[in-house]
């Protein structure tokens, strides 16, 4: 079977699950797909490996992604040497890219769909250089207006996408259909002592906030479970270590099993750092398993519309721990059913069907 989608991204494949690596699962149940992941350092060079119906496509180039794409020269050099190559091996393909400075790869496939899944140049602009957001929002809007159809995942990534390319549309991130998985979900503990808090994510002082983990240690009888890579700095900052879990990156059977041991899930961002636009992904893992979800307030949730009681919005950080109590004590089966209710009606393999349903029509305008 030919490779019918490439899916060309900033990320590696080796992570916690994002969206990029569940578009890609999703897609390979339906086809043959090719996942290009971030370049590791090394001597220029492509290796391709099989994983069930994904092909792993590694790149390795002498730069580091965090360099390499905040530099022009460098990081077009690398687009002209790893897309060439790309086009000799899958000169067939439909492109999905999630990398916005990749505006490049036009000159190389007919069909590009830019799935865009999060704020990239607000992020580019807290760097604090003029020049590297310049850059990216020149990458972006030729990315973007170039592109056989943009797909934005929050209300505000939309709007800022259609101005640039009229074909832009709305699909909300997925979920997991918890039915692939051997695990049933678990049902609310009740006379808990010590509550189990669980965070599923990239952990690290530039996007989350280590200030309200160590409020909620000294406010509640908890303890917390981190499921992904802890940065150092993060960790040392945390001043009841002992009531920390350290998971590291899971996957697939042993993230949910883990998740689902959750009582109350979390995800406490630094008000700086909150990215307009971006929604968490770890949303829907955490509804799929029926977890009451605690999350800092973030604009593009606000404009999602959301059974009640599925999801608690902290306005005020100190008001964190408080909601997080509040979840629990509020949680039951009623609820529960709810959630997972919602979460099998958002599963990535409906988001999918609604991607390649636009794909399918573009096709036939075209």
């Amino acid at each position: 079977m030919e490779v019918k989608y490439l899916i060309n991204t900033m990320t590696a494949w080796e992570e916690p699950p994002r969206a990029r690596h569940q578009v890609t699962s999703a897609l390979a149940k339906k086809h043959k797909v090719a996942f290009v992941a971030s370049n590791k350092i090394g001597w220029p060079r492509v290796e391709i490996s099989t994983l069930n119906n994904i092909v792993l496509v590694q790149p390795y180039f002498p730069v580091n992604l965090k360099i390499r794409y905040r530099l022009p020269i460098v990081n077009e050099t690398y687009q002209y040497w790893l897309f060439s190559k790309l086009r000799k091996k899958f000169n067939r393909v439909d492109v999905v890219n999630f990398d916005f400075s990749a505006y490049l790869i036009h000159k190389f496939f007919k069909k590009v769909y830019f799935y865009c899944n999060d704020n990239f140049t607000a992020i580019s602009k807290k760097i604090n250089n003029s020049l590297i957001y310049k850059y990216h929002i020149y990458c972006e809007r030729n990315m973007a207006s170039k592109a056989s159809l943009c797909i934005g995942t929050s209300p505000i990534i939309l709007e800022k996408l259609k101005p640039k390319n009229i074909n832009s549309h709305l699909i909300l991130l997925g979920g997991p259909d918890i039915s692939e998985f051997d695990v049933k979900p678990a049902p609310k503990r009740e006379a808990v002592k010590t509550i189990h808090l669980g965070l599923v994510g990239f952990i690290k002082n530039y996007n989350l906030s280590y200030k309200l983990i160590n409020s909620i240690l000294e406010q509640i009888n908890c303890q917390i479970t981190l499921i992904g890579p802890v940065e150092e700095g993060f960790l040392k900052n945390i001043k009841d270590k002992n009531r920390i879990i350290l998971k590291g990156v899971l996957t697939g059977q042993q993230l949910i099993e883990e998740v689902n041991k959750f009582d109350v899930a979390i995800a406490p961002y630094a008000d700086s750092k909150i990215n307009e636009g971006g929604i968490p992904n770890k949303l829907l893992i955490y509804l799929a398993l029926g977890k009451p979800v605690v999350v800092t307030e973030l604009m593009s949730l606000k404009q999602i519309s959301l059974p009640e009681n599925l999801i608690y919005l902290v306005k005020e950080n100190d008001d964190f721990p408080k909601l997080i109590i509040k979840a629990h004590a509020e949680n039951s089966d009623d609820l529960i059913s709810k959630r997972i209710n919602y979460a099998r009606e958002n599963t990535w393999d409906i988001r999918i069907d609604e991607f390649l349903d636009l794909v399918r029509t573009n096709s036939l305008v075209q």
